[in-house]
């Protein structure tokens, strides 16, 4: 990647940041010296991101013993290495050890840090104070906490022959996402009723196949957070659905059908942040229905190629997708170049000026 060549970069994620942000990962490790760390899955965040919840607390409680030697183990093998750069992709929470350490090891070390996930779902921003660069693809965060501004980065689909469907959505349906699935089933309906073509599937959390001892702890949840139990009953209502997948579409098989459909439907919990499903979509010539009011303050919002509707429907209107297509650049939002804005190495158009 240019500019950034030879460097001595130590990385942090967790699984799904690294699923999300592979191809960047790769194209740093070809070019330069890179040392990933995966955090495990018990590694829990601090109580005060999380609210304070029950859930959390406990979940702290139970895995401390291994939170402490997981730290020791980090700093141990940190040992006196030298970085230019330590890089986070959170869903993280970053002990200040392990920042500190860094620092006195490489004092022109370049902490840099990118939130993709809403500080609404768990507030990472205690992180901030560690980091001389933070970068959150949530425009509402950026400005509350001015930080930067940096939507995710942009893929090409590979050329595909027609379009198939009208309306395409493929995703996860979960207790964090509580409302979509009805409101996809809402958008089907009217979808059939205007005579358009639809491809809607979620893969889905099947409750009836928990073991024992999981399904117990899913109640456990359940009794202190209402999206839990919204949940379990739209589960028992619902789970017939052939919308519905109990296995995980490849990566590879999602973007060949969003290829092929003219309009991506993307629901989401209330928050700023636009997801890749979204920016792909726009980068790639394809129309977006987003119940995400945020978006109309993003400087590639076109009202051609973005309709917004509310979490109950109100707004759908299909006669927006006979409205010409308005292309806008997002070059510099292909992976290369988004790593040099991570950096620091090359301009962001997209950040917002704060007062």
């Amino acid at each position: 990647m240019c500019n950034i060549i030879n460097k001595r970069i130590l990385l942090f994620c967790n699984n799904l940041g690294y699923s999300l942000f592979a191809k960047g990962i790769e194209g740093l490790a070809k070019e330069n010296i890179l040392s990933i760390v995966i955090r495990d899955d018990r590694y829990s965040t601090d109580l005060k991101s999380s609210g304070y919840s029950i859930y959390r607390i406990i979940k702290k409680m139970i895995n401390y013993q291994f939170e402490s030697l997981w730290v020791k183990e980090q700093l141990c093998e940190i040992g006196e290495k030298k970085y230019d750069y330590f890089v986070v992709i959170g869903y993280y929470q970053v002990k200040s050890s392990i920042i500190q350490k860094i620092r006195s090891n490489n004092p022109k070390c370049q902490c840099l840090i990118y939130f993709y996930d809403s500080f609404c779902r768990l507030n990472f921003s205690n992180d901030i104070i560690h980091f001389d660069k933070c970068y959150t693809f949530d425009r509402e965060d950026a400005l509350k906490y001015k930080i930067n501004y940096l939507p995710f980065f942009v893929e090409k689909y590979r050329k595909c022959n027609g379009i198939s469907y009208d309306l395409c959505h493929i995703g996860s349906w979960s207790p964090g996402h509580v409302y979509r699935f009805p409101l996809l089933l809402y958008i089907e309906k009217k979808a059939k009723e205007h005579f358009l073509k639809s491809y809607f599937r979620c893969t889905y959390q099947d409750i009836s196949h928990f073991s024992t001892i999981k399904k117990i702890k899913y109640l456990f949840v359940a009794a202190l957070n209402r999206e839990y139990r919204l949940y379990w009953i739209f589960f028992k209502r619902y789970r017939n659905s052939a919308m519905l997948l109990t296995n995980r579409m490849n990566y590879s098989e999602i973007l060949e059908i969003e290829s092929k459909s003219s309009c991506i439907v993307e629901i989401n919990a209330l928050r700023a942040g636009i997801s890749p499903r979204v920016m792909n979509a726009l980068a790639n010539g394809k129309k977006v229905i987003i119940n995400t009011p945020f978006i109309k303050e993003e400087i590639f919002y076109s009202k051609n190629n973005i309709l917004i509707i509310n979490d109950k429907g109100a707004g759908l209107d299909f006669s927006f997708l006979e409205a010409p297509f308005e292309y806008f650049d997002f070059s510099d939002l292909f992976i290369e170049e988004w790593i040099l804005i991570l950096f620091g190495l090359k301009d962001n158009k997209y950040n917002i000026k704060l007062s």
